[in-house]
């Protein structure tokens, strides 16, 4: 082995993936997108920090707690209310604001966590 490749063994960092089954599924999500799974791992793990630093900077005075068939969005604007975001009639509804398309709606789209309201009433 080289010298160089010895070096870039070295500062390579690796992480297990102990579930089984989410192994099998981002090793599919990696095929489908022609994409080895270290490079589909380390693209989505690199969005997901993007996409956190980007909502820090959108919106800094949101931030999420996840229940099991809610979301909830505490907001420091309008003095720490929270809205409860939750899926009904298959939209999402604000029930702070009682309205489908407003801010902490946009916000907990941007929240990976949004698929499990999905996923718990399937």
């Amino acid at each position: 082995m080289s010298a160089k490749a010895s070096k870039k063994r070295k500062n390579r960092q690796m992480i297990a993936i102990p579930n089984k089954e989410l192994y099998e599924r981002a090793k599919t999500k990696a095929l489908e997108k022609g994409l080895t799974l270290q490079a589909y791992v380390n693209t989505m793990l690199n969005l997901n920090i993007e996409k956190d630093e980007f909502l820090k900077h959108y919106a800094p005075h949101l931030s999420a707690t996840v229940g099991e068939d809610s979301i909830y969005v505490k907001d420091s604007k309008r003095g720490g209310r929270t809205a409860e975001i939750v899926l009904r009639d298959g939209k999402l509804v604000c029930y702070l604001d009682e309205d489908s398309d407003c801010e902490h709606i946009k916000f907990a789209i941007a929240l990976p966590e949004i698929a499990r309201l999905h996923l718990n009433k399937v």
